[in-house]
């Protein structure tokens, strides 16, 4: 969902490494579940990474280029999304 807006905001490279990490990371978990101590840490590594990304690129960058209006209706259409979640839906 945030992928678009960060296109929008010419920030298309930034959009791909997202991207990028989330195919990453659920390739490593949808993956056969044989769990090393390695792999677990590599996947948290990534995780770690992108979260930082996320957290100092682009979510101010939103916040900044993103209308009040347009961040009110995507917060809604993310609780819609993990309530769905939550209710088992896909």
């Amino acid at each position: 969902m945030l992928l678009p807006l960060l296109r929008e905001l010419h920030a298309a490279e930034l959009a791909a490494r997202l991207l990028r990490d989330h195919r990453a990371m659920s390739a490593a978990i949808e993956a056969p579940p044989r769990w090393t101590r390695e792999r677990l840490a590599a996947l948290g590594d990534v995780l770690h990474a992108h979260v930082r990304c996320e957290e100092r690129n682009a979510f101010p960058l939103l916040e900044r280029g993103v209308p009040e209006h347009r961040l009110a209706a995507l917060a809604g259409r993310i609780r819609t999304a993990l309530d769905a979640h939550a209710r088992g839906a896909p």
